[in-house]
């Protein structure tokens, strides 16, 4: 080899291709799950086997124990303000007008519920009612408005999310491993309608909005 050649390996110092595996046998690494299948929504199993009626006019604390996930449904149609708390939310509601929905309790990092207070200008209605009684979602698309719990039995990790009026929304996934997660945040008469969402069912999903909604499941 010439003075100033590049010191190159011959043909004969090239290691032995054939002792290393081909891409075919080399094993894949794990995938990582990051949505781990739920096959169990109860932490702790519900109480609430019947519907238990509040009826009242103007400011209330109601005093009524609640263990495991429950269906909270209220109504106050004609109010002019309402405040709905419980000792282990601040506020549930907070608002300057009528109200009619229903939202999940017991399903976050809390899963007993003692406490109900309620101001209200107006007469209104509570509810509480076992987790059956909430929208079960059954097929690959689910819509309503205002606000609703839904329970989603069926594995999925993609969704999108469409709002039909310019309202704020937020949709929020709970699971048993007492994650609460909002999935999706479209600010009231600012950017886009549609969002698409990562999410992780079986668990209990919250739509708060006051708006018309529509979720897609994509898988």
């Amino acid at each position: 080899m010439s003075e100033g050649s590049a010191n190159w390996p011959l043909a004969t110092d090239a290691p032995d291709e054939t002792a290393l595996p081909s891409p075919s046998e080399t094993p894949a690494p794990p995938e990582e799950t990051t949505c781990p299948l739920l096959t169990d929504l109860e932490r702790i199993k519900p109480t609430v086997t019947k519907t238990k009626t509040f009826k009242g006019k103007g400011n209330k604390v109601i005093k009524h124990k609640v263990t495991g996930a429950a269906l909270v449904v209220f109504e106050c149609p004609r109010c002019t303000y309402i405040s709905l708390s419980t000792n282990n939310d601040s506020y549930m509601l907070n608002q300057n007008s009528g109200y009619k929905g229903n939202f999940w309790i017991n399903v976050g990092i809390s899963e007993v519920t003692s406490k109900f207070e309620i101001k209200a200008k107006g007469s209104w209605t509570l509810q509480i009612k076992p987790v059956s009684a909430a929208k079960v979602v059954k097929g690959d698309t689910v819509s309503g408005k205002g606000d609703t719990a839904l329970l989603v039995n069926k594995v999925h990790t993609l969704a999108k999310v469409t709002r039909f009026d310019k309202e704020f929304i937020a949709v929020w996934n709970h699971d048993k491993q007492m994650r609460s997660k909002v999935l999706a945040l479209l600010n009231a008469s600012l950017g886009a309608n549609v969002e698409e969402i990562e999410l992780c069912t079986p668990s209990y999903v919250q739509v708060t909005t006051d708006a018309k909604w529509k979720i897609e499941f994509l898988d």
